[in-house]
This record gives C-alpha cells, sequence and structure tokens, in this order.
C-alpha cells in the first residue's frame, strides 16, 4: 500500500512540478528533516527532525476509544487489518471468554449460557420465598355487634373499639345481637434474591484505525485479533463472512418470582363472645362515661332499664389466635430471546 501511494505523488508531482521529497512528510516511515517530522508512529525522527506523530493525529485515519491502543498496519508494524461489521451488525469488539472484568465500561455484559441455546442456563436463582401471616387484631376478626336501645335496629360497636350513636338515647329496654364467628385475614410476604450469571461474561470496545488497511477494514492490535467479534440484540445466525463463530451472551432477564396469595389461608382459634359496656357520652370522646351497664353479646332484648345511652364498647372475653397455611411459590426468571440476548460472532 505504501508502494502505491508513493507511485501516486510521483504522478502528481511530476505534473505539478513539486520537489519536496518524501521523507519530508513522512510517508516512507521514517522522520522528515527539521522543517516537517510528521512520521508513522513506527518512524524516528529524521536529521534535526522532531518526533513523529500519530496516525491519528497527522496521517489521515481517525482511532475510535476502547482497549489495545491505536495499532500500526504498515509492514512489521503491531496491527492487522480486520474486516468490519457487516450491515446490521455493530464492532468490531472484544470478547474474552473468561470470567474476569475486562474492561471499566464494557459495550455489554451478561452471562453465558451453561448449554447452547437454553438461555436460562446463563443464570442461578432459587424459588420466592413465601411468608404467611394472619391478622387476628379484634377489629379484623370479629365483626361488630349492634347495640339496640329500646330494641330498635340500633348502632354498630365494633370488636375492641368504641361506638357512637348520633344522638344521646333514654333507654328502658336494651338488645345486643349475636356475636360471629372469628375470621383471620391472611396475608403474603415476598423476598427474592437477585440472580446471578453462572459464566459472567463482558464485551469491551477497541480501538480501531483507517491507516494502512483497505476500504472495509481497519487496523487494530494485532494480539488482540483472535478476540474479535461482532454482535447484534437478539439470538441470530452468524453473517456470511469471517465472523462466523456464535457465542450467545444473556445481557438482562425478566423477573416473574412470586407468591401465589390465594395458597396462604388462616386458622383461626378462639370465639368472638364478649361484654359491651354502655356509657352516657357521644361526644368528641366518647366511652368515657359510663352508664353503670354492661351486657353480653347475643342478649335478646330486655325490660326495665332506666339509662341513657349515648356511646358502648365490645370486648372480647379472650384474644383471637391465627394459624397460617405455608407459602407457595410461583413464577420464574424469564430470558427472552429477542430482548434479553446478544449474537456475538467472533473470527476465531
Amino acid at each position: 500500500m505504501l508502494e502505491r501511494r508513493r507511485s501516486l505523488i510521483f504522478f502528481a508531482c511530476s505534473l505539478l512540478g513539486c520537489t519536496y521529497p518524501f521523507g519530508e512528510v513522512g510517508i516512507d516511515g521514517t522522520g522528515g528533516n527539521g522543517a516537517t517530522g510528521a512520521t508513522n508512529p513506527s518512524g524516528g525522527g529524521g536529521a534535526g527532525g522532531g518526533t513523529g506523530a500519530s496516525a491519528a493525529d497527522g496521517g489521515g485515519g481517525s482511532a475510535s476509544t476502547g482497549i489495545g491502543g491505536a495499532a500500526d498496519c504498515t509492514t512489521g508494524g503491531s496491527g492487522v487489518c480486520v474486516d468490519v461489521a457487516p450491515g446490521g451488525w455493530t464492532g468490531p469488539v472484544v470478547y474474552f471468554d473468561d470470567d474476569s472484568a475486562s474492561c471499566a465500561a464494557p459495550v455489554f455484559a451478561g452471562g453465558k449460557p451453561d448449554t447452547a441455546g437454553v438461555f436460562g442456563s446463563a443464570l442461578q436463582f432459587g424459588p420466592a420465598q413465601c411468608t404467611c401471616g394472619c391478622d387476628g387484631s379484634a377489629g379484623v376478626a370479629c365483626d361488630p355487634v349492634l347495640v339496640g336501645p329500646n330494641c330498635d335496629a340500633g348502632f354498630s360497636v365494633p370488636a375492641g373499639g368504641c361506638g357512637v350513636q348520633a344522638f344521646l338515647s333514654p333507654v328502658t329496654q336494651l338488645t345486643v345481637s349475636e356475636d360471629g364467628s372469628p375470621h383471620c385475614v391472611p396475608s403474603v410476604t415476598v423476598a427474592t434474591s437477585e440472580p446471578i450469571f453462572v459464566q459472567p461474561r463482558d464485551v469491551c470496545e477497541i480501538v480501531t484505525t483507517s491507516d494502512d488497511c483497505d476500504i472495509g477494514t481497519v487496523c487494530v492490535q494485532a494480539n488482540l485479533a483472535d478476540d474479535l467479534c461482532v454482535w447484534k440484540t437478539g439470538d441470530d445466525t452468524c453473517p456470511a463472512g469471517p465472523y462466523e463463530r456464535k457465542i450467545t451472551i444473556v445481557e438482562s432477564f425478566d423477573d416473574q418470582r412470586g407468591c401465589d396469595a390465594a395458597a396462604c389461608t388462616c386458622q383461626s382459634i378462639g370465639s368472638c363472645q364478649g361484654v359491651v359496656t354502655l356509657y352516657e357520652d357521644n361526644d368528641a370522646a366518647p366511652c368515657q362515661i359510663q352508664a353503670g351497664l354492661t351486657a353480653p353479646t347475643d342478649l335478646e332484648c330486655i325490660m326495665g332499664v332506666d339509662i341513657t345511652i349515648g356511646s358502648a364498647r365490645y370486648t372480647l372475653d379472650s384474644p383471637i389466635t391465627c394459624n397460617p397455611s405455608a407459602g407457595q411459590p410461583v413464577g420464574s426468571v424469564v430470558v427472552n430471546s429477542t430482548t434479553h440476548v446478544r449474537t456475538l460472532c467472533c473470527l476465531r
């Protein structure tokens, strides 16, 4: 390629009458004279010349960022020319088939499946941990009772709490509704650990230049050429050409693990039987001034009462206890071959 450049420049100079020796512009990889000194990185300074500039700085090719450093693809240089990525693919990139972190800012990272084509085998994870619980507090486990001054429909009084009627009522008769059966309210707590990649891998950028390589190729450090690949999103076949060894990397996943809420049940132990204490007040602080009467739940209408009722408190005879069932994990960690997988096609 250098000989071709030299021939072209000789021809141009013969037409234009230029007289500059090639050593002054560094075309042959040596330093120029003291006036220029621009060279390929492999060339030294000429007599009285300055240090040669890199291809990216002085020569016409631009260098990308990444690992490896700018390569020299002149004869005897440190680089080799490799094909650029085919249409629809990205690269070349560097892929080291080991578990080490290869670069500080990878193009992407993930895990290599243990079994080719079985993308879930790239991950290690356990089922969700499901803990069932039960709320057996009085106001939850037992329904309210109705306190009926003068044996009417009455007002609602929650278990373990205070109920208030809208107006003070002189009472000559009283009824309290039947208590119901306890029913604990189940709940479920879900805990999952983060899936891990069994064979972690990362993919890194590599420095490329366009100097001294044919169209459709770029110059890279020769010691990295065996580790070059191109890539695209999704599980795909490798394109025709030198990048033919396929590797798939699982970059991400959808964690669908959880617990079956319906599988959490509670066995309640105890009774909603209790007593109702009657109070005269129904203002902002009810259930403070006792009316001098308590009544059991399930009290049929009694006569001969002579009190004023404004509020009432329902207290259980004994607390409710609950026995939760075991939790049931559901779901899994899902890998979508279209969105979660990256296909690498490598030179070797």
